[in-house]
């Protein structure tokens, strides 16, 4: 493992709370679908709150808190065009969270390799990045649908691995997600927890370090990269 930024490693970070704030964007999205089904759509925080599992996970918590299954449309069309919703919601640059731009900067000109690994759907994510200007960053974008399964079973973490020829120890994965931290560790990456997120769960539960700031990571990834 590289003992300090100034050499490369390989970094992959979620998505969701950790490089963009697409809570509005998952709510007007999922609004949207309560509104179809004649439901009244639901507050930001609640949606929020439903965030970390991939789309039909928030789909299924989101049905539930609202009445439940209806009798139609099927679960995976409601599924399909909630996906197809959220890929079509505005978000820009100023969706991003502080600092994160300038920070992505800094980690490409000091040699790391960038990668996302996150639950929201592939399109969803690759359409995020771009209309926020950082999917240059980042090589492969894993979302939804790109791996075996999802966070936190570690199989899409092995496929950024397998994707830049990387031994586990040899990357840190970055997330604010309890999910984040359980696809990592099975994985054998380290992983660092941004509180400033969704899911805010507690560090020490995890054995993994913490960050309040995006531009916070640097001297984080230094030491962890110091003492791994």
């Amino acid at each position: 493992m590289p003992s300090s930024t100034q050499n490369p490693a390989l970094l992959i970070f979620d998505l969701d709370g950790t490089l963009v704030n697409t809570g509005p964007q998952i709510t007007r999205a999922w609004g949207r679908i309560l509104t179809e089904l004649g439901r009244q759509p639901l507050s930001q925080d609640a949606v929020e709150r439903m965030v970390g599992d991939g789309a039909a996970k928030l789909v299924e918590r989101g049905l539930a808190a609202t009445g439940g299954q209806p009798t139609a449309p099927p679960f995976e069309a409601i599924v399909e065009r909630y996906a197809a919703m959220l890929a079509a919601e505005p978000i820009d640059a100023g969706d991003l969270y502080p600092s994160v731009a300038e920070t992505l900067s800094l980690f490409s000109a000091a040699g790391h390799r960038m990668a996302v690994c996150t639950n929201k759907p592939a399109e969803a994510a690759e359409t995020a990045l771009e209309m926020t200007g950082i999917r240059h960053f980042f090589d492969p974008v894993v979302g939804g649908g790109s791996a075996p399964a999802l966070k936190p079973d570690p199989a899409p973490v092995r496929v950024i691995l397998d994707h830049h020829g990387c031994r586990p120890r040899q990357a840190i994965m970055i997330g604010d997600h309890e999910n984040d931290v359980r696809a990592a560790h099975a994985a054998d990456v380290p992983a660092i927890l941004v509180t400033y997120g969704y899911a805010k769960p507690a560090q020490e539960t995890f054995g993994a370090q913490s960050v309040d700031r995006f531009d916070a990571l640097p001297g984080a990834i230094a030491g962890l990269a110091a003492t791994t």
